[in-house]
């Protein structure tokens, strides 16, 4: 799953359903144009409960990477 372009000012939402019990997976987001990624979030659930959180305060050398599921 990828997603080119994001639209400015407003919420975007990506959902895709994974076996997190069989396989391992990683998130990764990355500033292609190193220009900064400012004042937002990436919020992941696994069945309605919050399983990662990365506000982009954090965001280091352009690049936020986390796995997740059967790793």
């Amino acid at each position: 799953m990828s997603a080119k372009k994001l639209i400015k000012n407003e919420v975007n939402k990506f959902y895709k359903c994974v076996k997190t019990q069989r396989h391992c997976y990683k998130l990764k987001v990355v500033d292609s144009e190193a220009n900064g990624i400012k004042s937002g979030h990436i919020k992941m659930f696994r069945d309605g409960e919050r399983i990662y959180m990365n506000h982009f305060e954090e965001f280091e050398e352009g690049r936020i990477t986390q796995k997740f599921g059967k790793c």
